[in-house]
């Protein structure tokens, strides 16, 4: 409704919002603890598409998300001799959460991968066609150009710690194009200009919000307590 009206007076009706842009706003709010308590857990239910830990240390993701993408997977591990075991029978399936092809093929993988450093298992699934990419960390992957040319990444200035890294607007607008205009307020340094507007105070003067927690406030705290405007009395 916002896109709509903002973009209201212009002759451009088109909106676009790239997977890497949408995937950047997402992982700010994404933490390890999060991801460890996901039902899927860290890694992934998945034996042929989750998470691997290369001989360096380094992960990577394995993406065989069919009988094609894990037969070539196979092959390129030299693994063929499990193509046929009736305990992978569908290992590829994302429905199948049996422990037949965890128990099996995971611990296979994870030995298996954790001889090489990740450079060679993603050229060697790459040569063969198999979907497979790096796993960054958050600080690698907001520093990547991949971020930089979505303009996912806008550096504003900070009063106490010089600058900080804002996370951009993944929707763009032809007609009414969006940027990030100010970093995020210090605690309470909006509060004079914001109380007016939102607080309706049980007497003339409005109370200053949050101000035994911020220097920024008011010295006093209000005797009773306001209302939000709009609340139902």
């Amino acid at each position: 409704a916002e896109a709509d009206a903002a973009d209201a007076a212009s002759p451009f009706r088109a909106y676009e919002v790239s997977q890497l842009a949408g995937a950047m706003a997402l992982l700010h709010t994404a933490d390890r603890e999060m991801l460890v308590k996901h039902p899927m857990g860290a890694v992934g239910p998945i034996a042929c598409y989750r998470c691997y830990e290369a001989g360096d240390g380094q992960w990577f993701f394995l993406a065989c998300a069919n009988e094609g993408f894990f037969r070539r997977m196979l092959a390129a591990l030299d693994l063929t001799h499990l193509a046929d075991d009736p305990r992978l029978k569908d290992a590829w399936v994302f429905t199948n959460q049996s422990a037949g092809p965890r128990e099996l093929l995971v611990p296979t993988l994870e030995a298996l991968f954790r001889t090489k450093p990740r450079a060679h298992w993603v050229k060697v699934l790459d040569e063969a066609d198999v979907p497979v990419q790096i796993v960054q960390s958050r600080g690698a992957f907001r520093e990547s150009r991949f971020v930089a040319e979505n303009h996912m990444r806008v550096r504003l200035e900070h009063p106490v710690h010089a600058f900080v890294d804002m996370i951009g607007v993944p929707v763009a607008m032809q007609g009414t194009p969006r940027r990030v205009r100010v970093r995020a307020p210090l605690l309470g340094e909006h509060n004079d200009d914001v109380a007016p507007r939102v607080w309706e105070p049980p007497g003339e003067a409005h109370p200053a919000v949050a101000s035994s927690l911020s220097p920024h406030g008011s010295a006093t705290k209000p005797d009773a307590a306001p209302a939000w405007r709009g609340a139902p009395r």
